[in-house]
């Protein structure tokens, strides 16, 4: 077994505004994209931290070739209804909506390179998504300027959440089952700002 190492981030006050960031910086096309993956403890959950370098991101739908080395991270990030596989709530893919609707109130979109995480019932993202060939989805909203927010399910599983931290944009998963309360409370407390 490894030993996790301390918390990963210490607190760092920001007093003006964070615009929106690309995952792992800027770009470069000739460089070869990864994911960093770190592992901590918060509130006795141990929590992989999956940061992606050199990479944009966009959404697909359909099954991955997992042979494709461009890809440097892959998670699901809609919810895919059991019976007909339809996507539940908002998705946009390259500038087509595929799906409408509330279903939940956080929302990513990916929009010329640029990730905003957020909470709210009408995001103008969604628009401009399809204005702009980006993508959008909806999941459940985790933190909000750094506040948990409560969520109906209570049951408990594997958690994940696409997170906005200062600007930084990384994915998260749990090593345990965790309710969706208890799995907030970790983020906010690592300093996130923003998780769905």
């Amino acid at each position: 077994l490894k030993i996790p190492e301390p918390a990963l981030f210490d607190p760092v006050v920001i007093s003006e505004p964070v615009k929106p960031h690309r995952i792992g910086k800027e770009v470069d096309s000739l460089a070869t994209g990864f994911t960093e993956i770190r592992d901590t403890v918060i509130n006795d959950i141990p929590i992989k931290i999956f940061i992606p370098h050199n990479a944009v991101m966009t959404l697909h739908v359909g099954r991955l070739n997992k042979n494709d080395k461009t890809i440097v991270y892959a998670a699901q990030a809609a919810d895919v209804r059991a019976d007909n596989g339809g996507i539940v709530g908002a998705f946009v893919l390259e500038g087509k909506p595929l799906a409408w609707g509330l279903s939940k109130k956080g929302y990513c979109a990916s929009i010329n390179g640029e990730v905003m995480i957020g909470v709210a019932e009408n995001s103008p993202l969604f628009e401009k998504a399809t204005e702009e060939k980006g993508y959008f989805f909806r999941q459940y909203p985790l933190v909000s300027n750094g506040n948990v927010i409560d969520n109906e399910p209570k049951g408990k599983t594997i958690r994940r959440a696409i997170c906005d931290r200062q600007g930084e944009i990384f994915m998260v998963e749990t090593a345990t089952i965790e309710s969706l309360h208890d799995f907030a409370q970790a983020l906010a407390d690592m300093g996130v700002n923003q998780a769905i």
